[in-house]
């Protein structure tokens, strides 16, 4: 729902519409992440001698939650920055609108900030759906699918027929391990990493390059975000979670949305203003 109106140079925010649009959000994230887990995960079987499926595991540097909160919190932090700097040069002078909760005025800053987390967050959330959905219905075992799953004697492997793809098998170990080991395909991590960061990166070009004189350093800067984000993703190939093929086609997910949803979406590239595109309503503005 807009939560925008626009009447010449007052620009009317909805409060009520804005902290429904949350709730409508996140709401539903979690209907359609506990959807999806309870469809369960395809149940996917593997030759007797694949010894891609057979690494042993290394324990995570960070847990899934926490690598979320600081890709998360670094990408808002940023806006905060970047939206300060631009502040600070001054270019607050040549904002035309006037933003407004009610009778209060809200600061630009603000205003941008907060719109560009609201643009970035409905992206990320289709990120992480379509990652937990194409993870459930493929169920590519993960490098270390044999340690986590640890079957029971298989009678076509014990003829050592390397050649024989086996689909009745039973698992001894611990059954939430096993259904994590079959999410292999494709990373989580690559597609919410290089998410953030591409929309970094997309965010610097469209508000900072254009009003710094050293357009070298802002490159740097976006250069080293987009290394970061790489080498990130290449840890789970270390860890031995995932397969460089999972890693590759997670961060060219996370990239093409978020171009998606910070070009086309947001258009960080073709307004300065929030609600400069919103067409007049000269009617009488009121609270509903």
């Amino acid at each position: 729902m807009n939560v925008f109106r626009r009447n010449n140079q007052i620009v009317q925010i909805n409060l009520w519409r804005t902290i429904l649009n949350a709730i409508l959000l996140y709401g539903i994230f979690f209907l359609g992440w506990h959807f999806i887990k309870n469809l369960g995960t395809y149940k996917r079987g593997f030759f007797c001698g694949d010894q891609s499926i057979r690494f042993q595991p290394h324990p995570n540097t960070l847990t899934r939650v926490q690598h979320r909160m600081i890709c998360i919190t670094f990408m808002n932090v940023s806006f905060f920055v970047i939206e300060s700097f631009r502040w600070f040069l001054g270019l607050k002078k040549f904002t035309t609108l006037i933003y407004r909760i009610g009778t209060r005025l809200v600061p630009n800053f603000l205003v941008t900030v907060f719109t560009l987390i609201g643009y970035s967050q409905i992206g990320y959330v289709v990120n992480e759906l379509l990652v937990r959905f194409v993870k459930a219905a493929i169920g590519r075992l993960r490098p270390y699918f044999l340690v986590a799953c640890n079957p029971l004697p298989i009678l076509e492997c014990d003829f050592f027929n390397v050649n024989v793809y086996v689909t009745d098998y039973q698992c001894q170990g611990d059954p939430k391990h096993v259904e994590e080991a079959r999410k292999s395909f494709y990373s989580g991590q690559s597609a919410v990493t290089m998410y953030c960061a591409f929309w970094i990166v997309l965010y610097i070009e469209a508000r900072l390059k254009s009003v710094i004189r050293n357009t070298k350093l802002v490159s740097i800067i976006q250069i080293l975000l987009m290394v970061y984000g790489f080498i990130t993703c290449t840890t789970s190939i270390e860890d031995n979670k995932h397969f460089w093929s999972d890693v590759i086609v997670g961060a060219i997910v996370g990239m093409v949305l978020a171009y998606y949803f910070a070009v086309w979406y947001g258009k960080i590239f073709k307004r300065t203003e929030v609600g400069e595109d919103l067409q007049d309503d000269f009617k009488p503005i009121t609270n509903f």
